[in-house]
């Protein structure tokens, strides 16, 4: 697929290079020479993921790359440069950073497989937690589901008794026929008020017959 690069770097033969080269690739370049600049394209551009450089006039990659984050967590950021540290690096990561590449970048090749190893692993990951949160919310849809029948079924069979035990009843006949309509009555309408919570919790109101 295309992707939409944002790249970061005060100089201009850097810029022109990628403009240059990155299209051949795959890629629709814009590009930046400052921080300021750069989080206007951010909104303007929506680029898929940003390459930055550490050394800048005005404000270093680093404290760029915060405020890009501020501004879009989700958006992956490969920082690169010249003088990197070892702390630089560490600080990077650990703020959400995606891959870190020393300078010069001569390679496009190269670059090109850094930037789309950065998306693919984003990809997959947003893919799992989405696997995982679908997995979870199965899981409680069935607990809640299990629960709910363990429920109505402890509700039907106390009525259902009831009923059974006076048509039972009415079946040994006896004077006791006026005495016992009104209490199957009363069983009949409790069943129906169950099913009727079965049918509500089920999404089904209103297809009883």
């Amino acid at each position: 697929m295309d992707v939409n690069l944002l790249t970061v770097d005060d100089d201009p033969d850097i810029r022109r290079l990628f403009e240059l080269q990155l299209p051949k690739l795959g890629y629709r370049v814009t590009t930046a020479s400052g921080a300021d600049e750069a989080l206007r394209l951010v909104e303007e551009a929506n680029p898929h993921v940003v390459l930055l450089d550490q050394e800048m006039p005005g404000g270093d990659g680093l404290s760029a790359f915060l405020r890009i984050k501020a501004l879009r967590p989700d958006l992956p950021v490969v920082m690169c440069t010249g003088h990197g540290s070892i702390e630089l690096v560490r600080v990077f990561m650990l703020k959400g950073g995606n891959d870190f590449i020393q300078k010069p970048i001569l390679d496009m090749e190269t670059l090109d497989f850094r930037l789309r190893k950065v998306l693919r692993d984003i990809k997959s990951d947003r893919e799992t937690h989405e696997a995982l949160v679908a997995a979870y919310t199965k899981l409680e849809t069935e607990a809640f589901k299990s629960g709910l029948l363990a429920q109505m079924s402890h509700e039907l069979l106390t009525p259902l008794h009831h009923l059974m035990g006076y048509t039972q009843m009415l079946g040994e006949g006896g004077g006791q026929q006026a005495a016992l309509l009104p209490k199957i009555m009363d069983s009949a309408e409790r069943l129906s008020a169950i099913v009727d919570k079965i049918l509500a919790a089920a999404g089904q109101q209103g297809q009883r017959i």
